[in-house]
C-alpha cells in the first residue's frame, strides 16, 4: 500500500514526458529509424472509420530487456494525436520478456484521413519500482545531486510503500518540482524522438 507521499510521486510520474528535454541523434536504418540506440519499424497500420480508431503495430529494439513503456503519437496532417492504449504483442510468450526486441500495438482515438501519417516514439520510460529499497533511494538521490548538489531527502521504506521527507532543496524550488525530481530519479528515461512516415492503405 502506497503512502500519500508515494502517491504524489506516482501522480507526477505521468508529467515526466512533458518536461523532459529531447536531445537525440537520429540516423536512418533499413525499415525504420534509430535514435539513442533504439530502433523502430512500423509493421502494420489499420484505420477503422466505423470505430474512429487508428491502430499501428510497431517493433522496437529497446536498450535492454527491462520493463520499458513506449509513448507514441501520430501526426494526421498538422494534428498531433497521442495513443490512448498500448498493448505488448505476444505478451504471454515467456521469450518476449527475455529479449529487447518487442512489438507493440498502439491505438489512437481517431480514424486518420491523410494519405500518410508520421508515427513517433517520443520517449521510453521504466515504471517506478513496486518494491523500493534503501539502495534504490540512495541511487535516486545520487542522480539528483549530480544536478542539484544541495538536494536531499530521507526514505522510510516499508512493505510495498515509500515515505520520504525532503530535507534540503535549492532556494526557490517548489514542492511539486521537488517531487517530480524524485519521481524522475526513480525511473530510467530514454529520449527517443523516433519518427517514421507511414503510408495509409
Amino acid at each position: 500500500m502506497f503512502t500519500q507521499k508515494k502517491s504524489m510521486i506516482v501522480l507526477v510520474f505521468a508529467m515526466l514526458l512533458l518536461v523532459t528535454a529531447c536531445t537525440a541523434t537520429e540516423s536512418e536504418q533499413a525499415g525504420g529509424f534509430s535514435v539513442n540506440d533504439v530502433t523502430v519499424s512500423v509493421e502494420e497500420i489499420v484505420v477503422d472509420k466505423a470505430k474512429g480508431k487508428t491502430e499501428i503495430v510497431a517493433c522496437l529494439d529497446l536498450p535492454d530487456n527491462g520493463d520499458w513503456i513506449p509513448y507514441a503519437s501520430i501526426f494526421d496532417g498538422s494534428e498531433k494525436i497521442y495513443s490512448e492504449q498500448m498493448m505488448l504483442v505476444d505478451y504471454k510468450n515467456p521469450e518476449t520478456a527475455e529479449t529487447n526486441h518487442r512489438c507493440y500495438r498502439f491505438i489512437f482515438p481517431k480514424a486518420v484521413t491523410s494519405q500518410s501519417v508520421r508515427f513517433s516514439i517520443e520517449n521510453l520510460q521504466t515504471d517506478i519500482p513496486e518494491n523500493i529499497t534503501e539502495e534504490i533511494c540512495a541511487e535516486a538521490q545520487e542522480k539528483i545531486r549530480q544536478e542539484y548538489p544541495n538536494f536531499a531527502f530521507s526514505c522510510d521504506v516499508g512493505n510495498h510503500s515509500l515515505d520520504f521527507e525532503i530535507t534540503e532543496k535549492p532556494e526557490g524550488m517548489g514542492d511539486e518540482e521537488a517531487h517530480l525530481l524524485i519521481a524522475q530519479a526513480l525511473t530510467d528515461i530514454v529520449n527517443a524522438s523516433l519518427a517514421v512516415d507511414v503510408e495509409v492503405p
